[in-house]
């Protein structure tokens, strides 16, 4: 998980016009959950379900996920890296990442979440890596 950090009085703040006026920016979070081989729908499908929150609403989110794979010492991406919106809301998850399973070798995998919103036209973004599992699932 990773908090976002407070915006801190800058040229894009109301504060930097009025020193008497702050502005206290939402709380957010981004987590990924754990990397894990699917057990419901298609088979052999390794994923994560990264999700963006806030404690208000976001003007835009947009979040993106990858899935990697450790092989030999190197890490490759893998699969594609698709992306989940919303405006207005306060959370987006992403639940269709995977990469489906080129046979049940034992492999290293973890995920990449990279958020990007905009809160009062203020631009925020981060990337996480989730935890990474070994799995039968062959990159």
């Amino acid at each position: 998980m990773v908090s976002l950090p407070t915006f801190a009085p800058n040229a894009n703040t109301v504060a930097a016009h009025d020193p008497a006026i702050s502005i206290v920016a939402p709380h957010c979070e981004l987590q990924t959950g754990n990397t894990y081989l699917r057990t419901s729908g298609a088979k052999m499908v390794v994923g994560f379900k990264p999700k963006f929150s806030c404690s208000e609403p976001m003007d835009t989110i947009s979040l993106t996920g990858q899935m990697f794979a450790v092989v030999n010492g190197s890490t490759a991406a893998r699969g594609d890296a698709p992306t989940s919106t919303n405006a207005g809301q306060v959370s987006v998850e992403n639940k269709r990442i995977g990469f489906n399973c080129s046979g049940d070798a034992a492999t290293t995998w973890f995920g990449r979440a990279t958020v990007s919103a905009v809160w009062h036209g203020i631009p925020q973004a981060a990337t996480v890596e989730s935890p990474k599992a070994t799995l039968a699932c062959g990159a």
